[in-house]
């Protein structure tokens, strides 16, 4: 487990970037957290340093956006879902298992369906601080593993 204090914008987009140093075709990034934890705002450094041109935005109401970069990226964000079945009316399944970068937001509400391998990132936002615990499997995530080890007390 990497467990991070992102106390400022900067750290945040820090994180984006080292995550797409290490993305790939296939990866899956499962982001939780209370609302206006920074998910989106992670998934925006995320698609940035991947080399989307366009504004990243949170799917809420059309459940998934797509971007072109380096990669496809899905993005998803499956707060207002129901039931484990909304998410495969919509296909979910087909693009957990493409060749794309794939991005869920509030992923816990559809984890029994996820592939074992991927990147969990569980962001707490308390008292203006936000806090990240990664967890994962898989050799995105053991890169990802690698790459923090590197970087002394996450320093900007």
């Amino acid at each position: 487990m990497i467990n991070i204090v992102l106390d400022n914008l900067v750290k945040t987009e820090k994180l984006g970037k080292i995550i797409s140093k290490i993305t790939g075709i296939g990866c899956l990034i499962c982001l939780n957290g209370n609302l206006g934890a920074g998910k989106t705002t992670l998934t925006q450094s995320i698609a940035k340093n991947l080399n989307v041109k366009e504004y990243v935005t949170s799917p809420s109401y059309s459940l998934m956006n797509t971007y072109n970069g380096d990669y496809t990226i899905h993005h998803f964000d499956m707060y207002k879902l129901n039931s484990i079945e909304e998410a495969l009316d919509i296909g979910i399944e087909d693009y957990l298992y493409s060749e794309d970068v794939v991005i869920i937001e509030w992923a816990n509400k559809v984890e029994e369906i996820l592939p074992k391998e991927k990147i969990n990132i569980n962001i707490i936002f308390i008292n203006s601080t936000r806090k990240a615990s990664i967890t994962g499997k898989g050799p995105y995530f053991e890169k990802l593993k690698e790459e923090m080890a590197q970087i002394d007390n996450f320093r900007n």
